[in-house]
């Protein structure tokens, strides 16, 4: 997927998956775990690419790297460019929820998925 079109494609998932169905609540935010030095090289690494075949394949190691939701998010928080945001506030459980339907095997993404924010 072209790098301009991935922040479409986000915006428009989140404003879809954003809003709970009624008599839903929606997930709670994870409790605040601070990234490793490592999340934080991964994610970096990933905000750096513009080579989109290579894009891929970081997002799934910044998710294994990160480890937990807390973590991932935070380290994007800090690199909101690694997913093609403009700013940090996009940086959401539902943007979580998203990335993590290509990616349920990374252990962010177990994580998310014991804290009912992924499928």
């Amino acid at each position: 997927m072209p790098r301009l079109a991935l922040p479409i494609v986000l915006l428009v998932t989140l404003a879809l998956t954003s809003c709970a169905s009624p008599g839903q609540t929606p997930a709670a935010a994870p409790a605040n775990t601070a990234p490793s030095t490592e999340c934080l090289t991964a994610m970096s690494d990933l905000a750096a690419e513009t080579d989109d075949p290579k894009i891929d394949p970081l997002i799934a190691a910044s998710l294994d790297t990160c480890a937990t939701v807390s973590a991932w998010m935070g380290a994007l928080r800090e690199h909101p460019g690694a997913m093609a945001l403009t700013d940090a506030s996009f940086v959401t459980t539902a943007l979580v929820g998203v990335v993590c339907v290509q990616h349920s095997t990374t252990a962010t993404c177990k994580d998310a998925a014991a804290q009912g924010i992924a499928g």
